[in-house]
């Protein structure tokens, strides 16, 4: 959500193998679709939060709607976009300078952490008006 990644491979697990075994790699298949700016590419999520397919559709409503299906105490929904928004948003530049120190293209990595930076944003205030309206 936050990354505006479009396709439903949030269910995909990869592993990383070592001496200790098998382990959960932390991110797989994550792409930046506003970030790539090429209208051909669908902005569109694979599966609705509440009512919604798109990142610009999304309100507390919705938020509420996904909370109310799932089960889920609205304020716990609340709860988890702020604490996920908030710390992407305090890790954003540095895990952008240490990608370009890596060897990442800085244009690049400028356009996603603008897209991260927005959506996150954006997030933290439906997370508040989510609180609120329970």
């Amino acid at each position: 959500m936050i990354v505006g990644n479009a396709d439903a491979h949030g269910k995909n697990l990869t592993y990383f193998c070592g001496p200790e075994g098998l382990t959960l790699a932390p991110a797989y298949d994550i792409v930046s679709i506003p970030a790539l700016e090429d209208k051909r590419l669908s902005r569109t999520f694979a599966m609705a939060i509440g009512d919604a397919f798109a990142f610009e559709d999304l309100s507390v409503f919705e938020w509420t709607g996904f909370a109310e299906t799932c089960g889920l105490p609205a304020r716990l929904v609340a709860d988890e976009l702020r604490a996920l928004a908030q710390r992407t948003v305090e890790q954003l530049d540095a895990t952008a300078e240490r990608c370009i120190a890596e060897g990442a293209d800085a244009s690049a990595v400028a356009a996603v952490a603008n897209v991260v930076r927005g959506q996150a944003t954006s997030l933290l205030r439906m997370a508040e008006d989510l609180r609120k309206s329970r």
